[in-house]
């Protein structure tokens, strides 16, 4: 029994994989070509991340947009829990509780995954009344922050999960026979996991810290380790011995003598060696063919994947009756308010669309809720001054039909607002230009020329183009903010 894991074909799936130093990303073009790429992380929250993973696809030249992000040992908890014989209905509580204790976190902020140990090794050391789980957890806040960032950059995460548990289920896909003891040696970047299982149970899991290529000790090191868990599987399995060994991620060439000092130590083993010659396994220059075969074999599926991927439903009707009610405030308004408001409509039933086929975090749901929310109230409260502007008896629509025409090409405008006063009144204009500071103010500039020739507007002053105070809402955190304000001849009182 697994908590935390879900079936999904990730056949197709580029690979991106996040450590607490390194992002990589690897995908296979499609003539079968490896694409690989690497960056640092610079810094420890979700973004930091995204960051790296974008830019380490953009150095394998990627163009997968769904990808299984697999976290290392350093973005993870993880724990061997001893826990008393407990009804299931229980168990995803207290396993819950254990996994927030683990995070120093709410409950309502942590995501966990548990595999339970096969029951004849948990009880080598106790009386028969526990059962112990292998525990990973993860902040719900970090793997939705993560999520979000990453489809805001147009990636869909098909699946989340810890590292070492889809390479283990890689292992047990390449392995002899599945009822036999077998050992997998997992080498990452920086550590190195040993786990023994038999059948589709996990029997122990151990971890030891370094780099196989730059510790001349660590391979001397895994040798006694295997010799240790060889011994403890015929202790706790009245002698019977371990039979195979599954090496993933060293290089072919250091695998084979790997492989015959673990014949030495263990003569009654067959050991599986991936990469071997015979797989082949294409590599891009100066990438390690073992770690492109490590990276790939985190798409795989099986009995000891630990999946964090938290999926949600969508609530559709939310963003269908605001999208209604933008509907019926058009209808009430004139051209100029319905042809502004039919934008909104779109932007919203755009949004509805993008939901109904994807199943999306809570965190991102209620985020474009907001956003929403936002688009509505702007556009009753543009409704409101548009009516009330037309029985002054304002030339709007020549009005709007001047300001669009020197913003077209030069900016995008968001908001069009008049104020009646005694000499007449004022217009009062917002939008965005492009992120360069040099060519925003050239297109400020003869935005302002073409504006000051219009008869029907005068006094036009243009604000320098700034950071927008919300630039949530319209998608584009690089774009600049700027506001016209002008004179214009309003009909007498």
């Amino acid at each position: 029994m697994r908590l935390g894991f879900q079936s999904t074909d990730t056949s197709a799936c580029a690979v991106l994989h996040v450590s607490g130093e390194v992002a990589e990303w690897f995908e296979r073009a499609p003539d079968g070509a490896p694409r690989y790429g690497l960056e640092p992380v610079r810094g420890a929250g979700p973004e930091d991340v995204v960051r790296a993973a974008l830019l380490a696809r953009g150095n394998a030249g990627g163009t997968a947009l769904r990808c299984v992000v697999a976290l290392g040992a350093k973005l993870v908890e993880q724990r061997s829990i001893p826990l008393p014989e407990i009804a299931r209905a229980d168990l995803h509580k207290v396993l819950g509780r254990k996994a927030a204790n683990l995070l120093e976190a709410r409950i309502d902020d942590t995501l966990f995954a548990a595999l339970p140990y096969s029951k004849d090794a948990s009880n080598a050391d106790t009386d028969g009344t526990e059962q112990k789980w292998h525990l990973v957890a993860l902040k719900r806040s970090f793997a939705s922050g993560l999520r979000v960032a990453l489809r805001r950059a147009r990636l869909h995460v098909v699946r989340l999960v810890e590292g070492s548990s889809a390479r283990l289920c890689h292992a047990d896909r390449i392995r002899g026979e599945r009822d036999k003891a077998c050992i997998m040696i997992d080498v990452d970047s920086d550590d190195v996991v040993v786990s023994l299982f038999c059948s589709d149970m996990l029997a122990m899991q151990s971890r030891i810290h370094g780099s196989f290529e730059s510790v001349p000790t660590l391979a001397l090191s895994l040798i006694q380790e295997l010799k240790s868990i060889d011994a403890y599987r015929r202790k706790t399995s009245r002698g019977d011995a371990v039979e195979q060994v599954v090496v993933l991620g060293v290089e072919s060439e250091r695998s084979k003598l790997f492989a015959l000092a673990i014949t030495t130590a263990l003569p009654q083993v067959r050991v599986v060696l991936s990469p071997d010659e015979s797989s082949a396994v294409e590599a891009p220059h100066g990438v390690r063919a073992g770690r492109v075969a490590a990276l790939e074999a985190c798409t795989a599926d099986g009995p000891f994947l630990l999946d964090l991927t938290s999926r949600l439903p969508v609530r559709y009707g939310y963003a269908a009756t605001l999208a209604a009610c933008v509907l019926l405030l058009t209808g009430g308004v004139g051209a100029v308010a319905h042809e502004r408001m039919s934008r909104s409509l779109s932007e919203i039933l755009e949004q509805s669309r993008r939901l109904e086929g994807r199943a999306e975090e809570l965190d991102e749901l209620r985020a474009q809720n907001q956003a929403t929310e936002q688009v509505l109230a702007r556009a009753i409260a543009e409704s409101e001054r548009l009516v009330l502007t037309q029985s002054w008896g304002v030339p709007l629509r020549a009005t709007l039909d001047d300001v669009l025409g020197a913003s077209r090409g030069r900016a995008e405008i968001s908001q069009l607002s008049a104020q009646r006063d005694s000499s007449g009144g004022q217009l009062r204009v917002r939008g965005w230009t492009g992120s360069a500071p040099l060519s925003s103010m050239r297109s400020l500039t003869a935005i302002q020329a073409q504006l000051e020739e219009s008869p029907r507007l005068q006094s036009v002053e243009v604000s320098s183009p700034t950071k927008p105070h919300d630039p949530q809402h319209r998608g584009d955190a690089d774009a600049l903010e700027f506001e016209v304000v002008a004179r214009w001849e309003g009909a007498a009182p």
